[in-house]
């Protein structure tokens, strides 16, 4: 082997003996088969749960008992809060007023907290949507009450002919 002189190493000789002493290479006209497994680790394991905590950690768990984190939630905190565009309902938009946002660990520097494995209720309007209702239905009742008469005029009508 040449080595670069500027390194100050001086030429070795490397000998490689591949016979059949111990540590040497040898093949056999047989099958290759596992002789044994050393393993250094877990066995594999496949997802079974994803859980949130408080402090917006998610945890991953597999069926192999191990856990890992693989993930952080943050919270978005803004100058001016209530510069946020309202887009509709309770979904918002950052605009010129509310500033550039900072994200943050859920509970702290001002950020909100998380509540896990809690049910939000819903943000629909009932009284509204039941007004949207009855409105549609008495629209579908006219509707129905003038396709009936158009009818009745049109056999009325055939009646007169005859």
């Amino acid at each position: 082997m040449q080595w670069a002189p500027g390194l100050g190493i001086n030429g070795q000789a490397v000998t490689l003996n591949l016979s059949s002493a111990a540590g040497g290479l040898t093949q056999l006209n047989t099958p290759s088969i596992v002789q044994s497994v050393n393993t250094n680790g877990t066995a594999f394991g496949n997802l079974t749960s994803i859980n949130i905590d408080q402090g917006g950690k998610v945890t991953a768990a597999f069926d192999n008992g191990v856990t890992r984190t693989i993930a952080q939630v943050a919270i978005a905190t803004f100058p001016n809060p209530g510069g946020l565009k309202s887009i509709t309902g309770d979904a918002y938009t950052v605009s010129r007023d509310s500033g550039t946002y900072n994200l943050k660990t859920p509970g702290t520097g001002g950020a909100g907290s998380i509540d896990p494995s809690s049910l939000e209720a819903s943000t629909v309007d009932l009284s509204s949507e039941f007004a949207s209702l009855i409105t549609t239905q008495r629209a579908y009742s006219a509707s129905s009450k003038i396709i009936t008469t158009a009818d009745q005029m049109l056999q009325d009508l055939i009646n007169i002919i005859r």
